[in-house]
């Protein structure tokens, strides 16, 4: 069996794999299987050596692989990898007839708009297990999630057509390796190190979801936490560094985290895990990296993890400590302002169930992007020492001085707290669902998700 073929077996259900237009030649395998016993469509792109005089045929062949995959609305999985030319020189192919391939309704610009199109309808994942660029790095962008290899990569041109038509002399590694994709663009989720571990993590990022949009997401097995201990959450300083792995490990099921962008403004964490085997997608402030203040980039990564759960009725809780968006020369070039729009616009027209927890703190606008009061947010919490407000108290002092505030006999400055937590207060007032303490986000969360999925059972897929 050639490793193809090898790789279609490990992504499927034992046995399951059906060839779909074996014509579509050198460039590609396209067929259908199952995954945790879910049909799922898988295209992949092979390593052996091709004919450019066959790459429009195969094109038009994908096409209509793509228009059936459209219509039948199940999961689509793309295996990439380096297509070999026949002189081994390596490198998207060119084919002879490339004007057509350019021009023709059912050529490349047909296979992106299908593809674009599907990504809106079906979970799409790209498996990146060598190097590729131009044509075939589209379709590694435009998938829903996309997992690669160390020794893979994925560019615009590649380095040969980089010092041909812009006169620079760079590596493929610096155009598009791995710490490219992961760290500095955000193209791409994961990176590990073997072929076997990339088709496992598309296998496991399909179990969380739907086969399709509309459809109810699935249920897994359901594990006690990997710890019971709640990370300290509650008890750390709040302007110290605080990595909220540790609390999200304390109530999510052992193991069930499967984060996305995970190197990639690693002050916001987004991912998907599992409570008592019900899907949830967090999203969580982690100041350990930055003190876990918003970016452009870090808006960015929100605004498009909330689009992707609420395509698929993936419920979201969002854990808070956060102290704000930035500010200054560089994040206004950067363009903080319609970042933060931009995310504030996504979570306007979410209709997804969302859950807020202030952990540690959530001052200004940071609140706001965390799916705070306004946002047709379903649950609003907080725990015991949570801190919300405009600013942190020192602040305040710094900004206000206290002489120039009317000071009211509970000892704040109008409506801006001057020291304390402001938890109570917002409760007392009827502005906070809940107080809850870190030991018992696991059932809280639990009681949210059964109330999102009440009426509507989804399918058992582990």
């Amino acid at each position: 069996m050639d490793v193809t073929r090898q790789r279609i077996a490990q992504l499927m259900d034992d046995n399951s794999f059906s060839e779909i237009s074996p014509e579509t030649g050198d460039l590609a395998i396209a067929g259908i299987g199952r995954v945790h016993g879910r049909p799922v469509f898988v295209l992949a792109f092979q390593s052996t050596p091709f004919r450019p005089d066959a790459v429009l045929g195969t094109v038009q062949k994908i096409v209509a692989f793509l228009e059936q995959v459209a219509k039948d609305k199940y999961p689509l999985v793309f295996l990439h990898d380096t297509p070999a030319s026949p002189e081994g020189r390596g490198g998207t192919p060119l084919s002879g007839d490339y004007l057509r391939l350019l021009t023709d309704r059912r050529g490349m610009g047909r296979m992106y708009c299908l593809q674009a199109r599907m990504s809106e309808v079906v979970p799409t994942v790209s498996v990146l297990l060598g190097k590729v660029a131009s044509a075939q790095a589209f379709p590694v962008a435009l998938s829903s999630a996309a997992v690669m290899t160390k020794r893979a990569g994925l560019c615009m041109g590649r380095p040969d057509v980089v010092r041909e038509m812009v006169g620079e002399d760079v590596a493929f590694a610096d155009l598009g390796g791995a710490a490219v994709l992961t760290e500095v663009s955000g193209t791409v989720d994961k990176v590990v190190d073997r072929d076997e571990e990339a088709i496992d993590w598309a296998r496991r990022y399909l179990a969380y979801l739907p086969s399709r949009v509309g459809d109810s997401v699935p249920e897994g097995t359901a594990y006690p936490p990997a710890s019971l201990i709640p990370g300290n959450g509650a008890s750390v300083a709040k302007d110290r560094p605080f990595d909220m792995r540790g609390l999200i490990s304390s109530f999510i099921d052992a193991g069930s985290l499967l984060e996305l962008s995970e190197s990639f403004a690693g002050e916001v964490i987004t991912g998907l895990a599992r409570v008592e085997g019900l899907t949830v997608g967090i999203i969580a402030n982690n100041s350990a990296c930055k003190g876990g203040i918003l970016f452009a980039a870090t808006c960015r990564k929100m605004s498009r993890f909330v689009s992707f759960c609420d395509s698929y009725g993936v419920p979201i809780l969002f854990l808070a400590d956060v102290p704000g968006l930035m500010i200054g020369v560089d994040a206004e070039r950067s363009g903080i302002v319609k970042a933060g729009a931009e995310l504030f616009a996504v979570l306007a027209r979410s209709t997804v169930e969302k859950m807020c927890v202030v952990t540690r703190k959530a001052f200004t606008g940071g609140l706001y992007a965390m799916a705070g009061p306004g946002f047709d947010t379903n649950l609003f919490l907080a725990f015991p020492d949570a801190d919300i407000g405009v600013y942190a108290a020192e602040t305040i002092e710094r900004i206000i001085p206290a002489q120039t505030v009317p000071v009211s006999e509970e000892g704040v400055h109008g409506n801006l707290p001057k020291t304390g937590t402001t938890v109570q207060q917002l409760l007392d007032q009827g502005l906070l669902d809940g107080v809850i303490k870190p030991e018992g986000l696991r059932a809280a969360t639990r009681g949210f998700l059964y109330r999102t999925r009440r009426g509507r059972p989804g399918q058992a897929v582990l």
